[in-house]
C-alpha cells in the first residue's frame, strides 16, 4: 500500500476515540504486596498498552455468610485501587457479581432480602472507592446475564440490582455510568434479550456491553481448526452490524457500547495459536469499523476490553460450574524463574492498539517509522 493510500485509511481510524481495557482479577490475590501489585499494573499499562483495568470485587468473598463483610478482602480491594492509580492506569470498570450459593438461593426465596444485601454490598464498594481516591469509569452488574450458567440471578432481580446500583453510586459518583454485559454468538435470541433489557432498565442503564469471541465458541471443542479455518473462524464480525445499526439509529443510541470481551486462547503451551487469533481479531473489528467510519458513523464502540490479563496462582480462575479455566487465556504468565512474562499475543496486543484502535497514534507510528 502506498503511503497516499495508507495516509486516506488512517485519515479515518483518527476519528476514533475508543478506550481499551484488559480483565484481571488480581485483587482476589491477597497475598501480594502492594508494590507488586503496582508494578504488576505498569506492566499491564505498558506491556499490553492498555488504558485500564476490568476487574472484579466478588460479592461472595466480600460477604460473609453471617452477612457481615470480610475486611481483610475490603482491605486489598482497596489497595488495588490505588495501586492502579499509582500505575498510571485510567478509571476502572469494576464488576458486581459472584454471589455465593446461599445469596442465590435467598434471591430465589427472599428477592426483597437479597436486594437489601446486594445495595450493602454496593454501598461497602462505593466507600472502597472513595477510600482510594477512584471514580469508576463503570460499574458493571452481574454479567452476560442472558446465561444461567454465569448469572444465576433472574432477570427481574438483576434489573432491581441495575436500580439500586444506580441509586447508590450516582449521588457521590454522578460521572460512573451502570452497565451489564451480554454474550452475544452462540448465545440464542441475544438481540431478543437485549432489546427487552433496555425497555426493562431504561434510563438506569448507561452502558452495555457485548462478549464475543469469534473462533473460539462458534465451533466444535471451541478449536478454530474444526469447522472453519482459523483465518476465517477468527475473522467472524456476525454480531457486529446489528450492535452498530442500535447505536446509529436504535435502542443502543443513547448507551455506550462495549465490546466487554473479546480474545483468543493459548491451546496448551502454543501461544503462537494466541496471537494469531488476536491479530486476526483485532484486525476484522478495524476493518469492520472502517467500513462504518466511512458511512459516518464514529462511535461504534466506546470501549474494546481484551479477556484476560494475568495468571494469578492464588485467584479462583474456574468460571462458575468449573466450565472453563481461564489460565489458557491469560496475557501474561510467569517464567520458570516467577517474573511475568507477556506471551506472544501479549506481546503484540500494544502494537494493535496503537495502530487499530488509538486511531490518533496510528499515522505518527507509521511516519515515524518511514
Amino acid at each position: 500500500m502506498s503511503p497516499e493510500a495508507l495516509t486516506g485509511v488512517e485519515s479515518m481510524r483518527r476519528q476514533r476515540s475508543i478506550e481499551t481495557f484488559v480483565t484481571d482479577y488480581l485483587p482476589d490475590d491477597e497475598k501480594m504486596s502492594y508494590d507488586g501489585r503496582v508494578g504488576f499494573y505498569r506492566l499491564l499499562k505498558e506491556g499490553l498498552g492498555i488504558d485500564s483495568v476490568r476487574t472484579e470485587f466478588r460479592m461472595k468473598r466480600l460477604i460473609k455468610p453471617d452477612r457481615t463483610f470480610n475486611e481483610a478482602t475490603a482491605s486489598v480491594y482497596t489497595d488495588s485501587l490505588r495501586a492502579m492509580k499509582e500505575a498510571g492506569l485510567g478509571e476502572p470498570t469494576l464488576v458486581l457479581f459472584t454471589p455465593a450459593k446461599w445469596m442465590e438461593k435467598e434471591a430465589a426465596e427472599s428477592p426483597n432480602h437479597f436486594l437489601e444485601l446486594y445495595r450493602s454490598y454496593a454501598e461497602r464498594i462505593k466507600s472502597l472507592c472513595q477510600a482510594a481516591g477512584s471514580t469508576p469509569k463503570y460499574i458493571q452488574v452481574m454479567n452476560e446475564i442472558n446465561t444461567r450458567w454465569q448469572t444465576g440471578t433472574s432477570f427481574d432481580r438483576v434489573v432491581d440490582m441495575i436500580h439500586a446500583t444506580g441509586d447508590v453510586f450516582k449521588p457521590d459518583f454522578p460521572n460512573t455510568k451502570i452497565m451489564t454485559t451480554i454474550l452475544t454468538e452462540p448465545a440464542k435470541g441475544w438481540r431478543q434479550f437485549t432489546e427487552k433489557l433496555i425497555s426493562r432498565a431504561g434510563e438506569n442503564l448507561d452502558a452495555i456491553g457485548f462478549d464475543y469471541y469469534p473462533g473460539i465458541y462458534e465451533n466444535p471443542a471451541g478449536v478454530p481448526i474444526v469447522g472453519k479455518p482459523p483465518f476465517q473462524a477468527f475473522g467472524g464480525t456476525t454480531p457486529y452490524d446489528w450492535i452498530a445499526d442500535q447505536k446509529s439509529e436504535g435502542i443502543l443510541k443513547d448507551k455506550d457500547v462495549i465490546l466487554a470481551e473479546t480474545g483468543a486462547t493459548a491451546l496448551s503451551s502454543v501461544s503462537r495459536f494466541q496471537q494469531f487469533g488476536y491479530d486476526r481479531i483485532v484486525q476484522s473489528l478495524d476493518h469492520f469499523l472502517l467500513g462504518r467510519e466511512r458511512q459516518g458513523q464514529n462511535d461504534t464502540f466506546a470501549a474494546v476490553g481484551f479477556f484476560t490479563g494475568g495468571h494469578h496462582e492464588a485467584v479462583d480462575t474456574k468460571t462458575p460450574g468449573g466450565l472453563l479455566d481461564f489460565k489458557p487465556w491469560t496475557l501474561v504468565r510467569k517464567n520458570k524463574l516467577g517474573e511475568w512474562t507477556l506471551t506472544n499475543a501479549g506481546s503484540r496486543l500494544k502494537h494493535l492498539i496503537q495502530t487499530r484502535l488509538h486511531s490518533d497514534q496510528a499515522l505518527s507510528l507509521y511516519l515515524t517509522e518511514e
